[in-house]
């Protein structure tokens, strides 16, 4: 590595308040480790595990994050969503939400001198191409996961050196089908990671046209439970069909993040999986 390379660090979705709390003592071990130049953090289950908060946001900018991303969650709490996409450029919605719809799905960051753009986008396998609303709140149609993302490139053209993308999917196959587009598209796209599943995939690699990718992050969330829930209240939802609250898991907070590390050209030349911890629970 060079001194002219630029490391990105993408870190899971925070599950929950604890974890928000326990990101800023994580992180900073982490970036005294890897000394990232930009962090990209995933904050749609924040709150409660279902959406992101004006507060909780706030804190996990201080904890070090650059740019947060979301996803289909961001909805769950409409009116938190509407007051904090209105009011935080760098807080990220995606994209492929209608234009109406609060916030916006990029934003373009200066790092190390260079300017990064950094797309928020949502799949469409298996995700629900509409979201509720609350009530007396509008729903949420999904466009075009391709289309969405060559319509903002393609506007954005001139205006950044090299970008990034969250893409927040549930099918495998699609985030990696679309990485591929995108690495081959000339787009000047130098990372792809894949976050919603919140479970953490081995295929962190290096693209043929130099595109880093990883089909998905993880989580930043407690150990114990199931994708940060308690593994009761899966259970009573998922065997029982029954209509249960969902509550965020106890244990240990563990952080999954992956590292993308960019040469002079912002091609992407290594891609290596980052683990963190908070101290065990009182």
């Amino acid at each position: 590595m060079s001194s002219g390379d630029v490391k990105i660090l993408a870190v899971g979705d925070v599950v929950g308040e604890r974890a928000v709390h326990d990101l800023s003592f994580i992180l900073s071990a982490v970036k005294k480790k890897y000394s990232p130049d930009l962090v990209v953090v995933n904050g749609e289950n924040a709150a409660g595990g279902r959406g992101l908060t004006t507060p909780l946001a706030r804190e996990i900018f201080s904890a070090g994050a650059d740019v947060i991303t979301t996803g289909n969650h961001i909805w769950d709490r409409e009116r938190d969503a509407a007051e904090l996409l209105g009011s935080a450029a760098n807080v990220l919605r995606p994209a492929n939400y209608p234009d109406g719809d609060p916030g916006v799905g990029h934003t373009v960051v200066d790092v190390c001198g260079r300017r990064i753009l950094v797309l928020n986008i949502s799949g469409v396998v298996y995700m629900s191409k509409e979201t509720a609303g609350g009530d007396d709140m509008p729903s949420h149609a999904l466009s075009g996961l391709y289309e969405t993302a060559e319509r903002v490139l393609s506007h954005m053209r001139g205006r950044y050196d090299a970008a990034v993308v969250d893409i927040h999917a549930e099918a495998t196959g699609e985030k990696l089908c679309f990485a591929r587009w995108l690495d081959g598209g000339g787009f000047g796209v130098a990372a792809v990671w894949g976050t919603h599943t919140h479970i953490p995939t081995s295929d962190a690699c290096v693209l043929p046209n130099g595109t880093g990718y990883v089909t998905d992050l993880g989580m930043t969330g407690p150990r114990d439970g199931v994708l940060g829930i308690r593994a009761e209240n899966i259970l009573a939802f998922s065997k029982d069909k029954k209509h249960v609250k969902f509550e965020v898991a106890d244990g240990k907070t563990v952080l999954d993040a992956v590292l993308f590390t960019l040469d002079g050209d912002l091609k992407c030349v290594e891609v290596k999986r980052v683990r963190g911890a908070a101290p065990d629970p009182a």
